[in-house]
Order: structure tokens, then C-alpha cells, then sequence
């Protein structure tokens, strides 16, 4: 649903609110229902919303491309002739144009309006740094830096399971499994050594 929204609040901004609504809803429903209802789930960490939130990033992407599909749209804003590019405006609407043309095999004059000019070259600057930040991660530590007390204080997510096999490697199974066949072998001769006291065995070999 967020990419939904993303993909048509530019020509609709009420979808800003939906999305909202959406959001608002949907927590608490599945609060309610994780609390009263569902079984306790598995623990994650915060690994599966740092995920979540990566993927959500792409749809700006959507959200800028769809949003200058749709307001170059000349029945929403007519342009005056004066108002047409020139100069350097002039040549980037047209390799704006070009490019859409190849990429879509739209070919318009919508794409060389001065609103659209303006709303590409926006676009080009947020894809600029978009990819910085996600080659580098430049932005990130900058506002690591900016607030350190809020941002990056779970770098390295301690990771859970339901099993305490999912948690743990082959070779420290093989270790515990060694010492409990070691702990056996012990309470089995502590109790074989004084059968009439089984239980008083057990109490003082788990006090060592």
C-alpha cells in the first residue's frame, strides 16, 4: 500500500492521508491481535525493519518519475508560449524528451515544458545523492554524527529463534552435547554410589 501511495500522491495528494489512516490502523490492529489473539512470533531484531525500510526507500524513486509523468500532463498545467525553455533549458527538455522517448517510446511535447524542466532537474539532484548514499553511505554517517544519541545505536542487531539449535553452531552443539554426556555420566555414578539418597545427590551436584 505504501508504494501505492507513493507511486500516485503526486497528482493525489488525499493519498498522503490514506496512507496515513493506513499506517495508523494497521498498527494497532496487529498490536491487538499480537497481544490477545496470535502466538508470541519469533524475535527478529530490528534486522527486518532495517529491511523493510531500505525497500521502502526505492519507492521515491517511483514516486518522482510517475510524479513527473503525470504533471507534465498538459490538462493539468497549460504552459504560456513565452513560458517555453530556451537556452540550456532548451537542450536539457530535449534530452529529456529523447530519453523518455527510448526508454517508453512516448513521444511528446510534454516534457518540454518549464515545470517539468525544473521538476527533472530536482530529480536528477535527488538521484545524485540517492546513489552517493547508497554506495557510500555518506549521508547516513553524517546524521550518525549530527545525532548520535538517536540514530545507529543498533549497528549490529543481536539476533533470536524460536531453537536454541537455530542459535548456535555446529561445533558449540558438538561441545554441548560433550559436556551434558560428561554431566550425565557424573550424576549417574553420584547416584549409582548412593542409591538410598537420589534426590540429596542431584541438590549437590548442581551446587558445584
Amino acid at each position: 500500500m505504501i508504494w501505492v501511495v507513493m507511486m500516485f500522491s503526486a497528482a493525489i495528494p488525499t493519498l498522503y492521508l490514506a496512507g496515513v489512516l493506513l499506517c495508523f490502523f494497521t498498527y494497532w490492529s496487529d498490536k491487538f491481535l499480537l497481544l490477545k489473539f496470535y502466538k508470541t512470533p519469533p524475535r527478529h531484531g530490528s534486522d527486518l525493519a532495517h529491511r523493510a525500510r531500505s525497500i521502502i526507500e526505492w519507492s521515491l524513486i517511483v514516486h518522482l518519475f510517475t510524479g513527473m509523468y503525470m504533471l507534465s500532463n498538459p490538462d493539468i498545467f497549460v504552459g504560456e508560449e513565452e513560458e517555453k525553455p530556451t537556452g540550456f533549458f532548451a537542450v536539457l527538455a530535449e534530452f529529456i524528451t529523447v530519453g523518455v522517448r527510448t526508454l517508453t517510446g512516448v513521444d511528446s511535447q510534454r516534457f518540454r515544458q518549464a515545470h517539468v524542466i525544473f521538476y527533472a532537474i530536482g530529480t536528477g539532484f535527488f538521484l545524485a545523492f540517492f546513489i552517493i548514499e547508497k554506495v557510500t553511505g555518506f549521508f547516513s554517517r553524517l546524521m550518525g554524527r549530527a545525532c548520535c544519541c538517536c540514530l545507529n545505536r543498533d549497528t549490529s542487531p543481536e539476533l533470536f529463534s524460536d531453537s536454541l539449535f537455530g542459535e548456535i553452531s555446529a561445533e558449540q552443539r558438538q561441545k554441548v552435547y560433550a559436556e551434558t554426556k560428561f554431566m550425565q555420566k557424573r550424576l549417574t555414578e553420584r547416584m549409582l554410589g548412593e542409591p538410598e539418597s537420589e534426590f540429596t545427590a542431584l541438590r549437590e551436584y548442581y551446587k558445584q
